[in-house]
């Protein structure tokens, strides 16, 4: 078969932008054919384009969706609760084992605050000296202001729902803006049920997103729309029949180069993407007074234009942008069971009292009368009969108690669903069990190992990712100069400022490894204590590695005691008269 025929066998179809099947992955030749987005594109064109991209999602969000509820409904403890419903009149899981065992994993693969490494790019390869100073001054001031931007925008907050809701929604999700009322760049977490992803995307290993499109929903009062996109004011006004004050959803669509908004069958408004430093052309004279007109390649962190998002996944086989699984969702088979045997156990303590079965021909009573009686006996009151033998005309029955396998069994699902999620030996019961101080430590550190050694290393990367748009956020919208405090020797505090006319050099910016996972405090000062008594460390640094509030003046004092008592004496001295 020729080529030409293939081709016009694959755009044989009634709409050449929608797919009518998911074509195989091993599929050759054009599998979908549909405008690349332009500024110049008329809206009508954008409208095309939006409804193109809508079929395409719709499709691959029935299947999404389906997981992302169940999973939400399990670690709410309504497994049977629909898409809708009031979470509140389901609350059928008493012993939620999902809820516990994720709240338990968060914290411990979130323990402490991400540290950002920053490095200038030649390091002790730069031209000069004076190169490698001035570039080596800017990776520490960019270091310092993301470590105090993490602490001003509760990086550990947004790190901690950003996990959460990527166990649930299978994928995290955080958004990078420029805020104006701020006048900083903003980082907030965004639930992937609001977003509309391209299927054939995915997460690469760097964290980026490869999708065509990315859209969001977004809510806001008509009268900030209106501000927003002030060319369609009187469209939202007539929407709305006036009441500025309504809620309106509409959509935000991105892409690499990009961003346009639609509200319905409306576009309101197109632009490039604003979070990036274009090219410009300057004048230029030359020695003999010609002018000329040079390009000027603009500044910026990234090398290529990026949609403005953050993504978590780990349970990704790179067929599209969800996790496949999760472990909520792997955790459900033994939820369940744990479910039943919780019913089955509490059933059978419900008659493990007995029952009365009371004869109305041997009593001479009725119905009502008897009901009356066996609640009477059932509070420790007697039983009365008319007329003959007691035994033959009322009997009580025992039931047995289940045996142990029942509970065996429940164990067995309640310890493997602590062990898939990691966090057997960190839990209430657990650690309750473990008498020894040192044996809680080393539970707790296995779970810390294998949790930093597996998710954790996909949790780093969703920080670095972040970080990196920090770095490029600065060097598009910090025109005028950024303050931040930060601690500096002997713990005093110091003040830096940047703008993004001191981006100098290229930077790499990358998180510490492992920063993220609980630190053992005791055997960290343990070691420090071992090091100094070897003369391995001076007195500041260890002093400064146990949290002195003052390691110079302590190492200071600690010198005079040893070599000048006198002289330390007399400080003490003029101290007290000062005071």
């Amino acid at each position: 078969m020729g080529v030409k025929l293939l081709l016009e066998q694959l755009l044989k179809t009634d709409d050449t932008n929608v797919i009518k099947s998911k074509p195989k992955e091993t599929q050759q030749g054009i599998v979908l054919t549909e405008e690349e987005l332009s500024l110049d594109m008329s809206d009508e064109d954008l409208l095309g384009l939006k409804r193109t991209w809508m079929a395409s999602w719709e499709k691959y969000e029935k299947v999404i969706k389906k997981k992302q509820q169940r999973a939400e409904n399990f670690w709410l403890g309504t497994p049977n609760r629909k898409d809708g419903e009031d979470e509140q009149e389901y609350q059928e899981t008493s012993d939620n084992l999902i809820f516990e065992a994720l709240e338990t994993f968060i914290p411990i693969a979130t323990a402490e605050r991400p540290d950002p490494v920053v490095f200038a790019s030649g390091g002790r390869m730069a031209s000069s000296d004076q190169d490698r100073e001035a570039g080596e001054s800017l990776a520490k001031r960019v270091r310092q202001m993301l470590a105090f931007k993490a602490d001003t925008k509760h990086l550990k907050i947004v790190i901690k729902k950003g996990v959460r809701n990527w166990a649930i929604d299978l994928i995290g999700a955080v958004k990078h803006g420029w805020s104006e009322r701020e006048q900083d760049f903003s980082t907030k977490v965004v639930r992937a049920t609001k977003l509309i992803f391209d299927p054939t995307g995915t997460i690469d290993a760097n964290g980026d997103y490869t999708g065509r499109y990315l859209g969001e929903y977004k809510e806001e009062p008509a009268s900030e729309i209106a501000l927003r996109f002030p060319n369609k004011k009187n469209e939202i006004e007539e929407a709305v029949k006036g009441k500025m004050g309504s809620i309106i959803r509409y959509i935000e669509w991105w892409t690499n180069d990009y961003v346009f908004w639609t509200m319905q069958e409306s576009v309101l408004d197109k632009a490039k993407n604003p979070n990036w430093n274009e090219d410009t052309t300057e004048e230029k004279m030359d020695e003999y007074g010609k002018l000329s007109y040079v390009q000027v390649k603009g500044k910026n962190h990234f090398k290529n234009k990026k949609i403005p998002y953050s993504f978590l996944t780990v349970f990704n086989l790179g067929r599209h942008p969800h996790d496949d699984t999760s472990l909520i969702l792997q955790n459900i088979p033994n939820q369940e069971k744990i479910n039943d045997r919780n019913k089955q156990i509490e059933e059978n303590v419900k008659f493990m009292n007995g029952c009365f079965t009371v004869s109305g021909e041997m009593t001479g009573m009725n119905r009502e009368e008897a009901t009356l009686a066996i609640k009477t006996a059932m509070r420790g009151g007697g039983l009365y009969i008319s007329q003959g033998d007691p035994s033959k005309a009322v009997s009580h029955t025992s039931i047995p108690p289940l045996p142990s396998d029942v509970y065996n069994h429940r164990d067995d699902m309640r310890n493997e669903l602590k062990n898939i999620f990691g966090t057997r030996g960190s839990t209430a019961g657990s650690l309750v069990k473990e008498r020894t101080v040192r044996g809680k430590t080393q539970l707790s550190q296995v779970d810390a190992s294998r949790i930093g050694n597996g998710i954790g290393e996909h949790i780093e990367q969703f920080v670095d990712h972040i970080y990196n748009w920090w770095v490029q956020m600065m060097y598009v919208h910090y025109d005028q100069p950024q303050a931040a405090s930060v601690l500096g020797q002997d713990r005093s505090t110091e003040y830096i400022t940047l703008k993004n006319s001191d981006f100098i050099s290229d930077l790499l910016v990358t998180v510490k490894e492992g920063s993220l996972m609980p630190k053992d405090e005791r055997d960290h000062s343990e070691l420090m204590k071992e090091l100094a008594a070897m003369n391995k460390i001076d007195d500041i640094t260890l002093y400064d590695s146990l949290d002195f509030p003052n390691p110079r003046e302590t190492a200071k004092r600690l010198w005079l005691q040893n070599n000048s008592p006198q002289v330390l004496r007399s400080e003490e001295h003029t101290s007290e008269l000062q005071s």
